[in-house]
């Protein structure tokens, strides 16, 4: 791998992991349809870029949360951790299945595909942001975690905003709650997929050297982008976050249409 492309894939992982945490996103959801745009490599190294980078991300802000002294529900902790588990396993095993039987290219249509849908509910939800609920079933919740788990496993990309999303409409939590919530998703479910990988295919099928500088890259970006992200007023937040998204929805609909 040359040097201008290493170099490419940390700008990348950093300038995706700073915007995602000023704009309150996480990374995730910005690095993967950034590095399917750019195409240096194929889906399946590029998810696993991805996913090692968010899992980073989730291991930081998780210990950040916890020494933060904040109160957690920790039966809701609980019941996310596991359903995400399962979710995580499950998308990796559909991702599995998919590229073993139909191919890359179906899998990068496929993914393409979720993500624009993602971004577009996404948008419409933080223009206009439906009432909220405060539903308390344990099976929803349960439900949720595995849905979400699997999407994260699935498009590696973490899914930050669409966890805080769905936990704030239907559970009536906040969004600094949605978000403690989110990570814990994020956390199960790529922690999952990557353990997933190690017991099947091992990390000797990927290339892992690069991971000693995206890793700490995907640190580094959370970091700064969590001081502007406090040093911003909610306007510019809010902005930043609608503009990013809609952006992300043009690119992934680039992506879908160059799968096809």
């Amino acid at each position: 791998m040359s040097v201008i492309v290493i170099a490419i894939y940390v700008l990348v992982i950093f300038g995706s992991t700073t915007l995602g945490a000023c704009a309150g996103l996480g990374g995730g959801i910005i690095i993967k349809p950034t590095l399917d745009y750019i195409h240096l490599d194929t889906v399946r190294v590029i998810g696993f870029y991805s996913a090692n980078a968010v899992f980073a991300m989730s291991c930081r802000s998780s210990i950040k949360a916890i020494l933060s002294k904040h109160k957690f529900n920790w039966q809701l902790i609980l019941l996310i951790a596991i359903s995400s588990m399962v979710g995580g396993y499950l998308g990796n095993l559909v991702f599995n299945l998919l590229r073993d039987n139909l191919g890359e290219r179906i899998v990068n249509l496929t993914q393409s595909g979720l993500l624009c849908l993602m971004m577009l509910l996404l948008v419409l939800y933080f223009v206009k942001p439906p009432k909220s609920h405060n539903f308390k079933n344990p099976l929803l919740i349960m439900l949720c975690g595995l849905l979400l788990g699997l999407v994260s496993a699935f498009l590696s990309i973490g899914g930050g905003p669409a966890n805080v999303a769905l936990y704030s409409w239907l559970f009536g939590l906040t969004l600094k709650e949605s978000v403690i919530y989110s990570l814990a998703t994020i956390f199960c479910a790529q922690g999952t997929q990557l353990a997933a990988i190690a017991l099947t295919e091992g990390y000797s099928a990927y290339p892992c050297t690069l991971l000693w500088l995206l890793i700490p890259a995907a640190i580094l970006g959370s970091m700064l982008g969590g001081f502007i992200y406090k040093k911003s007023n909610e306007n510019v937040i809010r902005k930043i976050l609608i503009v990013t998204m809609a952006a992300l929805l043009l690119v992934n609909i680039h992506n879908f249409i160059v799968a096809l």
